[in-house]
């Protein structure tokens, strides 16, 4: 059973953060590309103005294996799993 990859409570204070990441994985699929993950250190993620929450959701969803990582961990380029791509694929209902 998938856990909560991206943890929704609080989301009144975290809510810009899962935004960002759907956003991310939207754009991926809809261009046929990688999340391209280029650091993991803390503070180069906070300079840049992200979150640095950020790279634990994507390690999560390497371990549940909605991205797949050529390590254990999101580093590197992250391609969309089976689960993401086969329900992005569906068409939204009007």
């Amino acid at each position: 059973m998938l856990q909560r990859a991206v943890p929704f409570k609080r989301s009144k204070l975290n809510g810009g953060i899962h935004t960002n990441v759907a956003a991310a994985l939207v754009i991926a699929h809809e261009a046929n590309t990688s999340v391209d993950v280029t650091t993991r250190r803390a503070q180069t993620i906070y300079d840049l103005g992200h979150s640095t929450k950020v790279v634990g959701y994507l390690d999560n969803m390497v371990e549940q294996d909605l991205l797949i990582s050529r390590t254990n961990r999101a580093d590197g380029r992250l391609y969309l799993g089976n689960i993401l791509t086969t329900y992005l694929d569906q068409p939204l209902a009007a």
